[in-house]
C-alpha cells in the first residue's frame, strides 16, 4: 500500500508512483471500486506458488 506517496495527475503516473514506492516482491493493483470474491486471495496465492515468475491477473 502506498501510504502518502505523491504523484502528478493521471492514472499511469499515479500507478507508477505507487509501484516505485514499494520494495516488496509482488505488487497487486486494485481499483477503489474493485470487488473480490472470497476465494480471490487464496487463488492468487496458489497461482503465485505454482508460477512465481509469471504475470498473474484476475
Amino acid at each position: 500500500m502506498c501510504d502518502g506517496c505523491k504523484a502528478a495527475k493521471g492514472r499511469g503516473r499515479q500507478l507508477n508512483a505507487g509501484a516505485n514506492a514499494t520494495h516488496k516482491p509482488y505488487l497487486w493493483f486494485l481499483h477503489a471500486d474493485s470487488r473480490l470474491a472470497e476465494s480471490a486471495l487464496h487463488k492468487l496465492e496458489q497461482s503465485l506458488q505454482q508460477q512465481p515468475e509469471a504475470l498473474h491477473y484476475f
